[in-house]
């Protein structure tokens, strides 16, 4: 946990963009967990079945229609495709500048994901300013090249026109959180004004902002930064987009704001304000929840991972639709204390990348636990 703490610390004081913030202190919770349900685990990659290649550094994981599972590997610069029992069928890309080429993210500050839609894959690749895009047997189909400045979030997103969703440059004078880009990449018009990013949960005092908080203002608990924005998109084309320190979420459908609101549940809340109160001696926060998905079974439904409660030996996955009420919990019993974040959902199958206590990254497999 201390090393997550480090992490963001790091991140997000070096991505710190506000002059002001608006704190809510003591937020009231809207909504509360009451339906709980167990995931088990029933498959597992295990190093010794990685064959010749195996997974360094996975970051993103995608899945077909046919159940075929994407990985990319951020530090080796490739995307590993597994089969629906987890055994390799191939990789493909390979690190580079070049055409074809993927810049890779071995730096933690630089985030790059990837997106399926039908048999088509999109990676964005930042230090090259560009999004690969390939068939699900590996091909690839063209290189999207932006002018733009743009974000060391490279999480591309794309809608039925073939538009690209982009989270937008961190800088102050960057006026929009997301930015949308024709299939040439182009841009085309940005969302949410960005003055939506700068609102924290639970501060001990306000502080006098400097450029790194992190190190400079050690009593702060948790603050807004254009990395704190996780979105997606279904298949309505509704565009869901999330600040992981502030709770709040906003969709979009057919370009215009249909939706505002906020996702504070009781049990999270509390447990979040203790768990920020301890890292705040370390000069950093954690974010609230983490890791958006859209429910591939229901796409009216989007998931939140949740990976701090005290009891630390289960890992919470939140459900809720897109009025924002919370429709269940799922969890994920965890003695060994492992991070595991879940990536997608479909089938009723949920996949996650965990890292365990020795540090060793791998790719599970869970299903809902059957009612006897």
């Amino acid at each position: 946990m201390k090393l997550l703490a480090i992490y963001f610390i790091t991140f997000y004081s070096m991505l710190w963009t506000s002059d002001e913030v608006r704190i809510i202190k003591n937020p009231v919770p809207n909504c509360e967990e009451t339906n709980y349900k167990n995931l088990v685990k029933f498959k597992e990659l295990k190093e010794s079945e990685q064959s010749k290649e195996f997974l360094i550094g996975p970051f993103s994981l995608v899945v077909d229609e046919n159940e075929n599972i994407f990985v990319y590997d951020q530090i080796l610069a490739k995307i590993f495709k597994y089969n629906s029992d987890l055994k390799l069928i191939k990789t493909f890309g390979s690190k580079g500048v070049g055409p074809g080429e993927i810049g890779g993210t071995s730096a933690r500050f630089i985030l790059a994901s990837l997106f399926i839609k039908k048999d088509q894959l999109y990676l964005g690749d930042w230090y090259n300013k560009k999004i690969l895009h390939y068939t699900t047997n590996g091909d690839l189909i063209e290189e999207i090249y932006f002018k733009k400045r743009l974000s060391l979030q490279m999480s591309p997103v794309i809608d039925n026109n073939g538009y690209i969703y982009l989270n937008s440059d961190p800088k102050k004078d960057s006026k929009y959180i997301i930015d949308c880009f024709d299939k040439k990449g182009e841009y085309l018009r940005g969302f949410l004004d960005r003055s939506n990013l700068f609102v924290g949960l639970y501060l001990k005092s306000e502080p006098k902002l400097q450029k790194n908080p992190g190190k400079e203002n050690p009593d702060w608990y948790s603050m807004s930064a254009s990395s704190n924005i996780q979105y997606s998109i279904n298949k309505k084309d509704q565009l869901l987009v999330y600040s992981t320190t502030s709770g709040y979420f906003w969709v979009f459908t057919k370009g215009k704001l249909k939706r505002t609101g906020k996702l504070w549940p009781r049990n999270a809340l509390s447990d979040y304000k203790i768990c920020l109160k301890e890292v705040a001696e370390m000069g950093g926060f954690y974010p609230f929840f983490d890791k958006l998905l859209i429910d591939q079974d229901d796409p009216d439904n989007f998931l939140l991972n949740y990976q701090y409660f005290k009891n630390g030996d289960k890992r919470f996955l939140y459900k809720f639709d897109f009025s924002g009420k919370l429709d269940k919990v799922y969890y994920v019993v965890n003695p060994q204390k492992s991070f595991i974040s879940f990536e997608y959902k479909k089938n009723r199958k949920f996949y996650g990348i965990t890292k365990n206590k020795d540090n060793n990254l791998t790719i599970s497999i869970y299903k809902e636990e059957k009612n006897e």
